[in-house]
């Protein structure tokens, strides 16, 4: 009885650190892409400034 107690806790605790290692992974891909967007904007902010040459901006 006490191996199948054990065997249920154990199955059940891989299932909840699944759960947070794809809770983890996907709060990760949210803030790539928030970054990503707000790289854009700057972009696109500049380019509407007139400067075109980003790159110098950057250095």
């Amino acid at each position: 009885m006490e191996k199948g107690i054990g065997a249920s806790f154990n199955a059940l605790g891989k299932r909840v650190a699944g759960l947070f290692a794809g809770l983890a992974v996907g709060f990760a891909l949210n803030d790539i892409r928030t970054v990503a967007d707000d790289y854009t904007k700057t972009i696109n902010t500049l380019k509407v400034a007139g400067i075109n040459d980003t790159a110098s901006v950057f250095d």
